[in-house]
């Protein structure tokens, strides 16, 4: 008797999203590197039917100014590359911030809880002409009241028929792409980061160490911060991707250095995400950790910050005015016991 093919699952997702594309924690892209023009996977590709030429993000995703109560409308173009007609689901999604920073959307079955609700669709399926192109007509209503800021939605589309590899291990394909929609309400927004906890981990499947420094923008825009971490006598940074406001997220910050079991003093500050933070602990490791071959290279853009906490100026200034105050006591002092002899 031969032995049943083994089979399994893949979802395929369109690089050509403008932002950044995840289902079953499956990234591929980030918001503001988007792609300047929409690519094809499983046969078909999107993109909004109208750009901003002195935008090019806008080519691959929606970015527009919505007074709250107002209405967005607009056109996203579907491409048929195949030689066969192709049926497509069609559906809202809600923007979300990756586990590891970087915007991804949300699945089919998601609830959706933020901007993904005000997005509204003619229709939830859609058939387009082998080599040919339709147009889908999309909507938002931006509820009353909504605070000003960036706020994320996407159209997702997705292939109604999966198609099968063959052989021994047979893999089932769901090809699927958003368009983003980043609704703009007018007002004073900003984006902030803070800092609020940071510990010693092992990088999950690996033997080696990780600062996990969790992280909240609580601000009105998304942003990308640059972090710095400073442990066992050593500076490294990174230069994270978005963070989508009001998200948090346990950035795993992956440290280039062995480290022996014990506590270790620890500072984290926070750049480029409206004002800078800075939190300090003491962080724990109950074993010992191998060296992470892996680069973290310095950011030239980030100030690098002291590694005593503070910078040696203030306190040079302090002496300096300290030696000449005291000098010119002693100056007078001797004046006053000239006068009095």
């Amino acid at each position: 008797m031969k032995a049943a093919p083994a089979s399994g699952v893949r979802l395929v997702i369109s690089a050509a999203v403008a932002t950044a594309v995840m289902l079953a924690a499956t990234l591929i892209g980030t918001a503001a590197a988007g792609a300047d023009q929409p690519g094809t996977i499983g046969g078909f590709s999107v993109h909004p039917a109208e750009s901003n030429p002195s935008n090019p993000a806008t080519r691959a995703y929606f970015i527009r100014s919505v007074r709250a109560g107002g209405l967005f409308s607009g056109n996203i173009v579907v491409v048929n590359s195949s030689e066969q007609p192709l049926e497509l689901r069609e559906y809202p999604v809600d923007g979300l911030t990756g586990v590891t920073s970087g915007v991804v959307y949300g699945n089919r079955a998601t609830v959706r809880r933020a901007a993904g609700r005000w997005v509204h669709l003619a229709t939830d399926h859609v058939t387009v002409p082998a080599q040919g192109s339709v147009e889908v007509a999309v909507t938002a209503n931006v509820p009353r009241g909504t605070a000003p800021g960036e706020h994320l939605a996407g159209v997702a589309f997705e292939t109604v028929h999966p198609t099968t590899t063959g052989g021994h291990f047979s893999i089932t394909e769901i090809f699927r792409a958003v368009v983003g929609v980043e609704l703009v309400v007018p007002g004073r927004a900003a984006p902030q980061v803070r800092l609020t906890g940071a510990a010693l981990s092992e990088l999950p499947g690996t033997n080696y160490p990780a600062m996990v420094v969790r992280l909240t923008n609580s601000g009105r825009d998304l942003c990308k911060p640059i972090l710095w971490v400073w442990l066992a006598h050593h500076w490294v940074a990174r230069h994270l991707d978005t963070v989508l406001p009001g998200d948090s997220i346990p950035y795993p910050f992956p440290w280039p250095r062995a480290l022996t079991a014990g506590r270790y003093p620890a500072t984290v500050k926070a750049y480029h995400c409206g004002r800078p933070q800075t939190l300090s602990t003491v962080a724990s490791l109950g074993e010992p950790l191998l060296r992470n071959q892996a680069s973290i290279t310095p950011i030239a853009s980030a100030p690098r910050p002291a590694a005593s906490g503070g910078s040696w100026v203030p306190y040079l200034a302090f002496a300096l005015a300290g030696a000449g105050i005291g000098a010119m006591l002693s100056r007078r002092a001797r004046q006053l016991r000239g006068r009095a002899g």
